[in-house]
């Protein structure tokens, strides 16, 4: 506790005021005690979007995946992550990966909101699996977006992995975002198979937004 009146807290304090105020915009700075991840997740409850350096995205091991803060803020939090690497621009062009799921359809809200308040253009990547209707996925996917008069490039892919493709289509557009829903299996079942969230936090050079 003693460290929140530390040099080094102070500093953080005045850049964030000087940033701030170049930007034009209020802000408010918290220095917290305590664990990481737990802090992250119990305020975010508050707030809107939480955003987080993406210094340490989930490593493949299974133990790493298991006792990784990164998941389990994103397992615990009530509100969309946007991960975002050390060096980014702007979010003109989002790419989505979207299956149809419950949770992909929380991404799939997201990206048309973000699409349709700031004017950019939208992927929808899909990857065809026998668990997937893909036809009726990407009907209901047309009939909302038609419903916020919105257009999209929808991107099917036959075979491979959904982090594959979407960084594909990044490379391919220019895109500058990725919106994908959150883990949907169990945690030791996931961290076994393999997700397609650590895939992406660990590969993509843009922020992802992951939404729950």
């Amino acid at each position: 506790e003693a460290e929140q009146a530390a040099p080094a807290a102070q500093a953080v304090r005045e850049d964030f005021v000087a940033r701030c105020q170049a930007a034009g915009l209020t802000g408010t700075l918290a220095v917290e005690v305590g664990e990481t991840a737990r802090l992250i997740y119990r305020l975010a409850a508050l707030n809107d979007l939480v955003v987080l350096n993406l210094a340490f995205p989930p490593a493949p091991q299974l133990w790493a995946k298991l006792t990784s803060g990164f998941r389990t803020i994103i397992r615990r939090c009530p509100r969309p992550v946007l991960a975002v690497p050390a060096s980014t621009g702007g979010a003109e062009r989002v790419v989505l990966a979207y299956d149809g799921s419950p949770k992909g359809e929380e991404a799939l809200f997201v990206a048309a909101y973000f699409a349709e308040t700031r004017h950019t253009p939208l992927h929808i990547v899909t990857v065809h699996e026998e668990a997937i209707a893909t036809d009726a996925v990407l009907a209901h996917a047309r009939a909302y977006l038609e419903l916020h008069e919105l257009e999209a490039d929808f991107i099917v892919r036959d075979s491979g992995s959904v982090a594959d493709a979407v960084l594909s289509v990044v490379a391919d557009q220019g895109a500058n975002l990725i919106a994908i829903g959150g883990y949907g299996a169990n945690p030791v079942v996931e961290a076994l198979q393999g997700s397609s969230v650590d895939q992406l936090l660990r590969d993509a050079q843009v922020p992802v937004l992951i939404c729950q």
